[in-house]
């Protein structure tokens, strides 16, 4: 019975303490499991677009963005609105500033914001697309650049959000990272 219990044991806590591979080769830029959802091209493209070294990355180097993978129905897409009514050289509009917004296991909250305000119709249709990617996806991986740490609340500056079913980016074309990748390498 002894010996059943602690295999049961070694069972169960060996997926959490071992790491994956992409994990253990880049440990500064997947800071969880990726669960099968990103590829070493997406972790090389966020080191070499940072222009930093693989394994020289320093953990606080706050350029270097860090991706994060989590349960997807523990991420929620939040966009409050306003109308502003001096924007635009006075034309008006009703702005939003969306979020990424998800509980980790050890109690962090982690907010992923926009860089900017934007129009609704821009928000609304970002939340289509969040609705397409997260559709039968168990993980969801964020993308962002560390900001702040308070009271159990981290906070990033987001920059692409991935899961098996596909990506969508803050930037346009960020999300095909191999062909990201080959361009750098172009250019250097």
């Amino acid at each position: 019975m002894r010996v059943l219990t602690c295999f049961l044991i070694l069972f169960y806590c060996l997926p959490v303490l071992s790491k994956s591979p992409l994990q253990e080769k880049y440990p500064h830029g997947l800071l969880t499991d990726d669960y099968g959802v990103l590829n070493e091209a997406d972790l090389l493209y966020e080191i070499n677009s940072a222009k930093a070294t693989p394994y020289k990355i320093e953990e606080h180097q706050p350029a270097y963005q860090r991706w994060q993978c989590f349960e997807t129905k523990k991420v929620l897409f939040k966009y409050p609105t306003w109308r502003d009514d001096y924007s635009d050289f006075g034309r008006g509009a009703t702005l939003c500033d969306y979020s990424f917004e998800v509980n980790d296991d050890a109690g962090v909250h982690h907010l992923y914001v926009a860089r900017r305000a934007k129009e609704v119709v821009d928000c609304r249709a970002l939340f289509r697309e969040w609705k397409k990617l997260r559709k039968d996806s168990e993980y969801t991986c964020i993308l962002g650049e560390p900001g702040s740490y308070e009271n159990k609340e981290k906070g990033w500056i987001w920059g692409k959000t991935k899961t098996k079913n596909g990506c969508i980016s803050y930037f346009v074309g960020e999300c095909d990272s191999e062909k990201k990748l080959k361009e750098y390498e172009k250019e250097k």
